[in-house]
């Protein structure tokens, strides 16, 4: 878990039988999950559970967890109503519903799910974890308490970096100030590390296909904290930039060569 939701969940009182669990800056709260409904089911069933345990593995007649099989891109009518049985049996004991990825949810399904979030009581738990608020429709938004967790800071950011021994310089501590989502991913820094590099040498025919994306959003960026002292070539580059980052979200956009040679052209 990072050291930045440690924090902020040991501020948080208590946490509602109905809420929303998202990050401000759209990352993943898995981790923070994981710890927080383990204590749960500790501390309410007496349950053991090893502290590497996932949530599918844990087998308590008070827990259904929920997610998106690998084989669906949505959380399908059919998981929901399997949820909305169990929800359904009577019991003395607390229950857990934790739905991991909201987004994956379609209006249909949480339909479903509103009802019994209107009619239970306060034993009955429904936890959602989102990467995206919006995904989310009002009528369950306006009935569900909402747990944010902020974004790191810069100071905390710094600190994560320097205690891993992870190479930076002020470009890329600031870039991930803006793109915290980004220290999630396993090569995102040695990533932007080797960006700088072939900036230098303009040359960025060696960047694989697949992070050219990152590479367009990072050189904006850079292209942006120019435009005070080099106006001029700054909005060239933010042009060209701004015309890739365009193409590459289109379905039938440029050759990935031309692309490139585009990008190149941008410094």
């Amino acid at each position: 878990m990072f050291s930045w939701h440690k924090s902020h969940l040991e501020n948080i009182k208590a946490i509602k039988p109905k809420s929303i669990f998202y990050s401000s800056y759209g990352g993943s709260l898995k981790t923070v999950l994981q710890q927080i409904i383990k204590s749960e089911l500790s501390r309410d069933f007496n349950l053991r559970i090893k502290d590497n345990a996932l949530l599918s593995e844990i087998a308590s007649p008070n827990f259904f967890y929920l997610s998106r099989s690998e084989e669906k891109k949505i959380i399908t009518i059919e998981q929901i109503r399997a949820a909305k049985d169990f929800l359904l049996l009577k019991t003395n004991k607390k229950k857990y519903l934790y739905i991991d990825g909201g987004q994956h949810i379609r209006i249909n399904g949480y339909n479903a799910l509103l009802k019994i979030a209107e009619e239970s009581d306060d034993s009955v738990n429904i936890w959602i974890m989102t990467n995206s608020l919006v995904s989310i429709p009002t009528t369950i938004l306006s009935r569900f308490h909402k747990v944010r967790f902020p974004s790191p800071t810069q100071h905390e950011i710094k600190t994560f970096l320097e205690s891993r021994s992870i190479n930076y310089d002020s470009e890329i501590l600031s870039f991930l100030s803006e793109n915290p989502a980004l220290l999630e991913e396993n090569d995102s820094i040695e990533l932007l590390n080797s960006f700088n590099s072939l900036v230098e040498k303009k040359d960025i025919y060696q960047v694989d296909n697949n992070k050219l994306a990152l590479l367009v959003d990072y050189l904006i960026y850079l292209a942006k904290q120019d435009i005070k002292e080099k106006p001029k070539r700054a909005f060239k580059s933010l042009d060209i930039l701004l015309d890739v980052k365009k193409s590459l979200s289109l379905p039938n956009n440029l050759s990935l060569d031309v692309i490139k040679l585009r990008i190149n052209s941008s410094f």
